[in-house]
């Protein structure tokens, strides 16, 4: 269809009163994108980006209006509750629109409306702009269930070639979660099962705190990372809880002719009192 239902007063809904821009744009788009595609209210996971101006985001602004009630997550999507409800009446007069239409197409191919030219003359402007109406529907319809075909093409591919969802582990997701409570957000969609594996074991073995903070370490304002993987190496390399510190020697003094150390010279503590080490030496060896 080339137009949807919107409530006058959806910006005073509680869920979107409180909620973010983010989430009131992809909302919106949404309404749109459900009626251009005719499926009554279902939004296909692959179609998310192209409803918010932060694609990297998409995922999360529409769990937060699952979250809100607005949206029910369901298998390949999300559904936009009482859609289908809201959009009846106009999909009724559409139906009745198009009868009254063919009604009238037959009734000229039967040459029934020779008796009623003058009302055919007088709504013909009337007619022939909802001829004109129906037939930019009738083309955005083809555009629409096309884009609908390659939808369920991508969704009927290998797993291997459909788009990832964000259907990460207990363990990981409260990792992102806190990692995204300190601003250090990444894209995880890219992760392989090794990947998950993986990050699953660095947080059994050091906990997401010490993950966080070395995530916090390695953060670069000019280059910060943009998948999560780009801190496994920072997190492997953590020393196991438990490995003991081994001491550093400190290096020698660099003073010509003293014995000891940058940190402890028994030369460079007498220079600094006045006094000569040697005449120290051998005031001790008379005694």
């Amino acid at each position: 269809m080339d137009w949807v239902k919107s409530l006058v007063g959806y910006y005073r809904l509680i869920e979107i009163a409180t909620g973010d821009d983010a989430m009131e744009v992809m909302f919106k788009r949404a309404d749109a994108l459900a009626g251009e595609l005719g499926t009554d209210g279902f939004i296909p996971d692959a179609m998310l980006p192209m409803l918010t101006r932060r694609p990297a985001q998409a995922k999360k602004i529409a769990d937060r209006l699952a979250k809100t009630g607005l949206w029910v997550r369901v298998r390949g999507g999300y559904m936009i509750v009482d859609w289908a409800s809201i959009n009846a009446e106009l999909k009724k007069l559409q139906d009745k629109k198009k009868r009254d239409r063919d009604r009238k197409r037959a009734s000229r191919a039967a040459g029934h409306d020779t008796d009623q030219s003058e009302d055919v003359s007088a709504d013909a402007g009337a007619d022939g702009h909802e001829e004109s109406l129906y037939e930019s529907e009738r083309e955005s319809k083809r555009e629409t269930t096309a884009a609908a075909a390659a939808v369920a093409r991508a969704a009927a591919a290998p797993v291997d070639n459909a788009p990832k969802t964000l259907d990460l582990p207990p363990a990981v997701e409260i990792l992102r979660a806190a990692l995204d409570a300190h601003k250090l957000t990444v894209r995880w969609d890219k992760l392989t099962a090794e990947h998950l594996a993986e990050i699953e074991r660095l947080v059994d073995l050091h906990g997401d705190s010490r993950l966080v903070h070395a995530a916090k370490a390695s953060y670069r304002p000019d280059r910060p990372a943009v998948f999560a993987q780009a801190w496994l190496a920072a997190w492997q390399a953590l020393p196991s809880p438990g490995t003991p510190l081994h001491a550093v020697p400190a290096p020698p003094c660099d003073e010509p002719g003293h014995s000891g150390t940058t940190k402890h010279c028994v030369q460079c503590a007498s220079e600094a009192k006045g006094v000569d080490p040697a005449a120290t030496r051998s005031r001790r060896s008379r005694a």
